[in-house]
């Protein structure tokens, strides 16, 4: 009889594959667990890890326990795990429940999250019809904040009162749509109802439309110089023809990195997703129409808002200019340019062109600035901190961090006034050691005296112990202070002995 293969788990259909809704891999294992009436914890432990060929200290240990979000997403770890989920189940293409096939497109950075995050009126209405409860892949992309059908934020903390933890992706006893800490059904809410932001809708709504799209095929990948990159950095496309200076403008990133992407080296997704919204334009999509730089700046000055960093910047500036100035002066010292000055202050280089052009100027002025009068602005600050009377003069590390610019560009302008901060820096550390190693040399005398008035015999593990380590006792001047101590008492006892001959 020709019987069809069988497999050891139940061979557990997926709730949604095809769709921007499509199941996570994670919600695919925790309800494999509840088919066979098991915690996920005791599915991993007992079927998984063995299947993986993991030693017993790594299963005791619970080692994977931390890292079990990145089943979600790309990389060696989520390969392995789906291979055996598949052979386990007998189910082909599990990977489709994660980002496998996105990983020679984009990169791995800043993608998955390590807590659930979830829409509750979603949960709700599938539990109202008696539907599949599951946790699509879109919930745990860092990149999505809403739900594209209901409009409101996804909820991230337990909405019990008393419970209101994070919850992980995958716990010990995960059930989708449940807390795995208290076990509360999570389709309740606990926030009010917030104003979804335009860029919001408009990520989510892409980050869907990517879910919903083969990365295999030629709609959205090409070949760019031997290498597997979107069709949207493609030659001849109205992303490449831009120029790369406009573009780092808009992506807040290097004109160089606009580069590599022409020439086919992955974005990460944040960053692609950030400036493709300031373009309207998605990236999952072929556009044929060239790029209207203008149109581009028109609908970030009415359109785009500023995020936190960026509106805290331009408030303080309007507000409060000498503290602006203060802030922000070793920036404007040790930038070469207008873009890393932006880069490093973590605000994107169109947004002040559009909403506030006063500082923009204002940047574009002190990059004007000659060598000179950096290297002058730099000494200054450099002499000031040496004038001060601190009990403990700071490293050039810490220098460099409290006055906000990189080390090798202290050494860059001011190598003599660096390697005078260093200096006091080592003669402060030599004189504590010296102080160290005096109280160390006075508590061995001290201790050894004590010892032998006792009728304790100094030996040397007795007085290792009074030191921080018993490498201290191979100190010369150590071992010198015991046999002073064993000369003094000696010496003191044979004198009391011939001043007292009974």
């Amino acid at each position: 009889m020709n019987i069809s293969p069988r497999s050891r788990l139940y061979s557990l259909k997926e709730a949604q594959t095809n769709s921007g809704w499509r199941e996570s891999a994670t919600s695919f294992l925790s309800r494999l667990a509840m088919e066979h009436c098991v915690s996920t914890q005791t599915l991993i432990s007992e079927e998984i890890l063995p299947a993986l060929s993991e030693s017993q200290e790594y299963v005791a240990q619970r080692k994977y326990s931390s890292v079990l979000f990145l089943l979600n997403g790309m990389g060696p770890f989520s390969k392995r795990w789906i291979e055996v989920l598949q052979t386990l189940t007998g189910k082909e293409n599990l990977k489709r429940l994660t980002l496998l096939d996105w990983q020679d497109l984009i990169r791995p950075n800043d993608l998955i999250r390590k807590y659930k995050t979830w829409c509750s009126s979603c949960l709700q209405e599938w539990i109202a019809k008696d539907c599949v409860v599951f946790e699509p892949q879109l919930w745990y992309l860092k990149q999505a904040t809403i739900c594209p059908k209901h409009k409101i934020l996804l909820s991230d903390k337990c909405p019990n009162p008393k419970c209101n933890k994070q919850v992980p992706v995958l716990g010990s006893s995960t059930r989708p749509g449940y807390c795995s800490y208290c076990g509360t059904w999570l389709g309740k809410t606990n926030n009010e109802k917030k104003d979804v932001s335009f860029e919001d809708d408009w990520t989510t709504n892409v980050l869907q439309e990517m879910l919903s799209k083969d990365p295999r095929s030629l709609e959205i990948a090409t070949d760019i110089n031997g290498r597997r990159a979107l069709r949207f950095f493609e030659n001849q496309g109205p992303i490449s023809q831009a120029s790369s200076q406009f573009l780092a403008s808009i992506f807040g990133v290097h004109p160089a990195t606009i580069n590599r992407w022409k020439r086919g080296e992955n974005p990460t997704l944040s960053i692609l997703l950030k400036g493709c919204y300031l373009l309207q334009r998605s990236p999952f999509t072929i556009h044929n129409d060239p790029l209207d730089e203008d149109a581009v700046h028109d609908f970030i000055a009415k359109v785009v808002q500023p995020t936190e960093v960026e509106s805290k910047l331009i408030k303080m500036y309007h507000n409060d200019q000498s503290a602006f100035l203060q802030r922000y002066r070793s920036l404007f010292i040790s930038s070469n340019s207008v873009e890393d000055i932006c880069r490093r202050a973590k605000v994107r280089e169109s947004i002040l062109v559009a909403k506030s052009p006063d500082i923009y100027n204002l940047m574009a002025k002190s990059v004007r600035k000659g060598r000179a009068a950096k290297q002058k602005s730099i000494r200054e600050t450099l002499k000031s901190v040496i004038l001060r009377t601190d009990e403990i003069p700071p490293t050039l590390g810490e220098v460099a961090s409290e006055i906000g610019i990189p080390v090798r560009t202290l050494r860059k302008y001011a190598a003599d006034i660096c390697k005078m901060l260093a200096r006091h820096r080592i003669d402060f550390e030599a004189k504590i050691a010296i102080r160290k190693e005096e109280l160390m040399i006075k508590k061995v005398y001290d201790s050894t005296e004590e010892f032998l008035a006792q009728g304790i015999k100094p030996t040397a593990l007795r007085i290792s112990a009074l030191l921080p380590h018993a490498a201290y006792l191979q100190n010369p001047k150590i071992r010198d202070s015991i046999k002073q101590a064993l000369r003094d008492f000696y010496e003191t006892r044979a004198f009391l002995v011939i001043q007292d001959p009974k």
